[in-house]
């Protein structure tokens, strides 16, 4: 097992030098690297008999996955015909990279595995697109496995069954805490605002109680779990443990 796995800054020097592109850098802005995936992904990859150029074309080859995602998310936010056209360019280019990394040194399974993971996370969005969904329970859970899957099919491939199991709560929970940190700052939050949109509810308030019981739910079951040493000292774990705390006994004293 390796036990030097690559710096996060390396990672994302790694993952910028591929997607620079002068025509599209022109145009639209620069994409945002999820260093919270980036260092989950880090460490479930760096807990592998894989040689540290293996973990780095795998880890490399997601988030550009995960940039194309993203960045196909947010066509719908922009009001300019241009914009859109070209932003829905990179989305494919970034996807188009990480099919040739791959390609490249004959990964077929893993191409395989990211496909999928693409077709099957396009199908969630298609679900809250049509409203097809019934509740907030149901919300909460459909929008954590969109955020997450991409990252659980890469966990099962390497068989880090631990890492599978928990990543969905640990990214949303991490998520869901920032997004009710920025509400109450700035009184404004998308995902607060889509669940309203999609359940066409006005309760904010109500909204908010259900998400604190959502991460109290997500947050025993994280507790629950024995993490690897090399997660204690990642900055995900710090991030979630520094928010929750108070949260936690917010939502036990309610």
């Amino acid at each position: 097992m390796n036990t030097s796995p690559l710096t996060n800054k390396q990672l994302k020097g790694c993952i910028e030098k591929k997607i620079k592109h002068h025509f599209i850098d022109q145009f639209i802005d620069h994409p945002v690297i999820d260093e919270e995936k980036l260092s989950l992904l880090s460490m479930i990859l760096s807990n592998t008999p894989l040689s540290l150029e293996k973990q780095q074309q795998y880890i490399v080859a997601t988030m550009l996955v995960q940039l194309a995602l993203d960045t196909h998310d947010i066509v719908e936010e922009q009001t300019n015909n241009t914009t859109k056209q070209l932003t829905v360019l990179a989305g494919d280019y970034y996807s188009g990279l990480y099919y040739l990394l791959l390609s490249e040194i004959e990964e077929l399974d893993f191409i395989h595995t990211l496909a999928t993971a693409i077709r099957d996370i396009n199908e969630l969005k298609m679900k809250i697109h049509l409203k097809e969904i019934k509740s907030m329970e149901e919300y909460l859970s459909t929008v954590q496995q969109i955020n997450s899957l991409l990252l659980i099919r890469v966990a099962k491939y390497v068989d880090h069954t631990l890492m599978a199991s928990i990543t969905g709560e640990l990214l949303f929970t991490s998520k869901l805490l920032q997004e009710k940190q920025e509400y109450h700052m700035h009184g404004n939050s998308k995902i607060l605002t889509d669940y309203l949109q999609v359940l066409n509810l006005n309760m904010e308030q109500t909204i908010l109680d259900d998400i604190d019981h959502f991460v109290l739910k997500n947050t025993t079951k994280i507790d629950s779990f024995v993490f690897p040493s090399s997660f204690q000292l990642s900055a995900l774990h710090e991030n979630i443990q520094s928010i929750l705390n108070p949260l936690v006994a917010h939502v036990e004293e309610g």
